[in-house]
């Protein structure tokens, strides 16, 4: 499975191929829910796929037929505003509500991923101080990547995700590019034919 965009914007979805040969020859692309820049995407447990990104706003999708047809949105700015005491460390609400069609001044919506557990995954997002020209500046004295331990035992009805934050206080340096991510999702069992 690879996920890419060909935009930066809520308008510009993401769109997924398949590879059954290691990648020699693809699916036709197909347009799918999840939107915009830097997608991140990992399989985990028994072929959960999880995909994040934004812009607007700021996203983990689960997926869990396999095939990338149907998503579920998490809103993980919503929840760092929520889980966060401090309001000069929360996202401005055209980011909660992923409603903006211009570019966000306090997030790149860049990602990362990496898988801890079956269950477990770690996220990693910014929380920038200036916007794209550098903190300090109207957002705060510092451009902060954040962590989160993020369960994915996701069911559509749940309203808050288990998360542990870790925030560092360091500079992110960015770029603007398209992105693309890619996972091998599990091999389907033959049917015994004995």
């Amino acid at each position: 499975m690879c996920i890419c965009r060909i935009g930066s914007r809520r308008e510009f979805s993401y769109h997924v191929g398949f590879s059954n040969n290691e990648g020699s020859s693809w699916s036709e692309p197909k347009t799918i829910d999840p939107w915009s820049v830097f997608p991140r995407v990992l399989t985990v447990g028994k072929g959960r796929i999880v995909l994040t990104g934004g812009r607007p706003g700021l996203m983990p999708w689960i997926c869990d037929d396999g095939l990338g047809d149907t998503w579920h949105a998490i809103n993980l700015a919503e929840h760092h505003n929520n889980t966060l005491d401090d309001t000069s460390h929360h996202f401005e609400q055209q980011c909660v509500l992923a409603s903006s069609k211009e570019s966000l001044q306090s997030t790149t919506s860049y990602t990362g991923m990496i898988a801890l557990s079956d269950n477990e995954l770690l996220i990693s997002y910014d929380r920038l101080g200036n916007g794209w020209e550098g903190a300090p500046g109207s957002f705060g004295e510092h451009d902060t990547v954040l962590s989160c331990v993020f369960h994915s035992s996701y069911a559509p009805f749940v309203k808050h995700i288990a998360t542990r934050f870790l925030p560092l206080a360091v500079r992110q340096e960015t770029s603007s590019h398209y992105g693309f991510s890619g996972t091998r999702l599990p091999q389907a069992e033959e049917p015994d034919t004995s």
